[in-house]
């Protein structure tokens, strides 16, 4: 099945669907799409103990079977994966150690990462523990910067002083990263960098103002001169990430990364399988909770 529409800008944009053998479509694609993908995710049968499972696919495997039902879609898979590509695999318990294993073992040149999803925080009850995770695995290229930064909520930025302190943080050690930093002080708001100061000037104080700005320089409270942690030729490329802050009846300069790393366990209400989970099946199917026949 193949669905052809146009986008905004007039353009055919072309989407594949296949029904059927999930194997056999994979190989199916290898002749048009073989080193060409630049994502697959996999979300297979978890293979738990129960015989009360509802789902129309095998998930009653035993262990080595499944596995040789890994292996074979996970090879298939990796055909169609640019050499920068990614894979993500979603698990659970009850086979993520071997999954694991078999992941290292056929892609050997590519990292691979178990991240921890709480995706329901009430919990299922087992025996002993109550189990609120499940799990992704995420396969990419060894040495590679795949992954972006995850965006930092402002209310958790954590702001520290612009201005170096300790070993090497004197105005001598960089000359380059002494410079005024100019403030509007009445919207608190950063308007420009001034130069590189010469040697031979000393602000005596670390605001100095000019008409209605103030200038705020790398001066200690001990009035010692020390340097930002930028450079002048590269300070503007990240003024996105300062800010500057009274305090004290001083102005003075604050850094706050708005980006980090993606941490291995994923804890947001966002991943809660029963509330968000159910809302975009919703979404995208309106009348999934009527009965199919009659819909």
């Amino acid at each position: 099945m193949t669905d052809i529409r146009r986008n905004e800008s007039g353009m055919i944009r072309e989407n594949l669907i296949l029904k059927g053998n999930n194997l056999v479509a994979l190989h199916v694609l290898k002749k048009q799409f073989r080193g060409k993908v630049d994502l697959i995710y996999i979300d297979p049968p978890y293979n738990p103990p129960s015989n009360a499972n509802t789902f129309c696919y095998n998930n009653t495997f035993n262990n080595s079977s499944w596995l040789t039902f890994m292996r074979n879609r996970l090879e298939a898979a990796k055909l169609l994966m640019k050499k920068e590509g990614a894979l993500v695999v979603a698990i659970d318990d009850n086979e993520h150690a071997y999954l694991g294993v078999l992941l290292d073992e056929i892609f050997p040149s590519h990292e691979v990462h178990c991240i921890t999803i709480v995706h329901n925080p009430r919990g299922v009850q087992g025996t002993n523990f109550s189990y609120t995770h499940e799990y992704a695995y995420f396969v990419i290229p060894a040495g590679r910067k795949t992954i972006n930064h995850r965006k930092i909520p402002p209310q958790e930025i954590d702001w520290n002083n612009l201005r170096n302190w300790g070993g090497e943080s004197l105005r001598e050690d960089a000359r380059n990263c002494f410079y005024p930093i100019i403030v509007n002080p009445q919207t608190s708001q950063i308007v420009g960098f001034g130069d590189v100061c010469p040697d031979e000037y000393h602000p005596g104080s670390i605001n100095v103002a000019t008409g209605e700005l103030i200038q705020v320089y790398p001066i200690d409270g001990e009035r010692i001169e020390r340097k930002w942690r930028y450079a002048r030729q590269s300070v503007e490329q990240i003024k996105h990430l300062l800010r500057a802050r009274k305090k004290n009846g001083v102005w003075d300069m604050e850094i706050g990364k708005d980006f980090g790393l993606y941490k291995t366990v994923w804890m947001d209400t966002r991943y809660d399988a029963n509330e968000y989970g159910t809302k975009i099946v919703k979404q995208l199917v309106p009348n999934c909770g009527v009965n199919p026949i009659l819909s």
